[in-house]
């Protein structure tokens, strides 16, 4: 486990000196893997087009643990990079400002 906890701090403080938000994901996860390569097929990292991902479902089923994950793994590869959670209760003004940003 202590070569677990050294990687991962080391990750976090580059991603810290590169200005890069992580998000804290449980690292004991089961049967996501499968999913994650999923959505990393449907992104075509190959091409150099805008990304927008949407994942959607019933509560309580894991869509905001494997939009971060897949956000832990790829969002460095980006110039720019937003995390938009809970878009249903966002106000139209957080919205407006999220727009202004990119």
């Amino acid at each position: 486990m202590y070569e677990f906890d050294h990687i991962k701090r080391m990750t976090n403080s580059i991603f810290r000196q590169l200005n890069c938000e992580r998000f804290e994901v449980d690292g004991n996860l089961v049967g996501i893997d499968s999913r994650i390569k999923e959505v990393n097929l449907l992104l075509h990292m190959e091409s150099n087009d805008v990304r927008i991902v949407g994942i959607y479902g019933i509560g309580e089923i894991g869509k905001t643990t494997i939009a971060k994950v897949i956000y832990n793994e790829l969002s460095w590869e980006f110039e720019y990079m937003s995390f938009v959670e809970n878009i249903g209760k966002i106000s139209d003004t957080q919205l407006a400002q999220i727009n202004k940003a990119s």
